[in-house]
């Protein structure tokens, strides 16, 4: 006997299959929720529980979530730490919902991020008031502290002076809004990655373009951001050029995306026999060679790709 998504058959074994694998690394992630595992574990577990809600047609399947809070706990023997392994539970209820509605994908994955930074809140909250005795300053400064510690520790463990730590320290903890969102911004795509690469295994007809997409003020804001810190790179650290740089780091995801899909589409149209073959040795360069400046030239691309969009689109706008 078969289930229907969008026409096509599904058989149960896959169904079933999808869920213990979704129970599995749910509760697997428990072991380190911020961890890269984690954070992939989640949503690949979001992913295959919301494609399978979407192939028969109700929300059942998402009370996998109480076998993946027992297993975790069974694991790791701690109720609280135990219900990081439901996350993927929202995540799943929000992508469902976000395809039942063809939401675009941009609106998707914010939505996915947002259902999973709240989630985290209330985690953040629940432990707070289970293991440091309430919600008080003193249990904030305690985790604070804590947490400060164990980045010192991380530090201090590779060489870094005192000095350095402190300088890096209080560094990340100005860019820890934009670090946080931009994380978010990555397990809610990667849900988004794992749920269309299920519908291309399973489907029975091909799937729509779905594509992250940013705004031309967007791109704008990406580059004057990158000129203010170019101004001020020679003068000291202050708010106008951490705000740049919060900034930079919130856009740089979507836009990287863009600049990937661009280049992907390059390689494959690219005009001439060495254009693709060059483009493609020059990533590769960069990317072993040093990440974060690919990761730089890719956005930047991205924003550029997005500015001439939008102007393209303004262009044909009826007057």
């Amino acid at each position: 006997m078969e289930t229907n998504h969008r026409g096509a058959a599904i058989p149960k074994i896959t169904v079933v299959t999808l869920l213990v694998v979704s129970v599995l690394l749910a509760a697997l992630s428990a072991f380190s929720p911020l961890s890269a595992f984690g954070l992939i574990f989640t949503a690949v577990a979001a992913a295959s529980a919301a494609f399978v809600c979407g192939s028969v047609g109700s929300l059942l399947p998402l009370l996998t979530g109480i076998a993946a809070y027992g297993l975790a706990l069974f694991f790791f023997g701690n109720p609280v730490r135990a219900l990081t392994a439901c996350a993927f539970v929202v995540c799943a209820l929000v992508m469902n919902e976000a395809r039942r509605r063809r939401l675009p994908r941009t609106k998707t994955v914010l939505a996915i991020s947002a259902a999973y930074g709240t989630g985290g809140i209330i985690y953040i909250l629940l432990a707070l008031t289970v293991n440091w005795g309430g919600l008080s300053a003193a249990a904030f400064t305690a985790v604070y502290d804590a947490f400060i510690s164990g980045i010192v520790e991380s530090f201090a463990s590779v060489g870094f002076s005192e000095d350095i730590i402190d300088t890096l320290i209080e560094y990340l903890l100005v860019l820890s809004p934009s670090l946080s969102i931009c994380l978010l911004f990555i397990v809610g795509y990667l849900t988004t990655v794992f749920y269309m690469t299920l519908h291309r295994v399973f489907r029975s007809e091909p799937a729509a373009a779905w594509r992250i997409e940013m705004s031309m003020v967007s791109a704008v804001v990406f580059f004057v951001s990158y000129a203010i810190i170019a101004v001020l790179s020679t003068s000291k650290i202050n708010a106008v050029s951490l705000a740049a740089e919060n900034i930079i780091i919130i856009l740089t995801p979507g836009l990287a995306i863009i600049g990937i899909r661009r280049t992907i589409a390059g390689l494959k149209t690219g005009v001439g026999r060495f254009r693709p073959v060059l483009t493609g040795i020059i990533v590769l360069f960069l990317i072993f060679y040093n990440i974060s400046l690919f990761v730089i030239i890719i956005s930047l691309l991205g924003a550029a790709d997005t500015l001439a969009n939008g102007i393209r689109k303004y262009r044909m706008k009826p007057k």
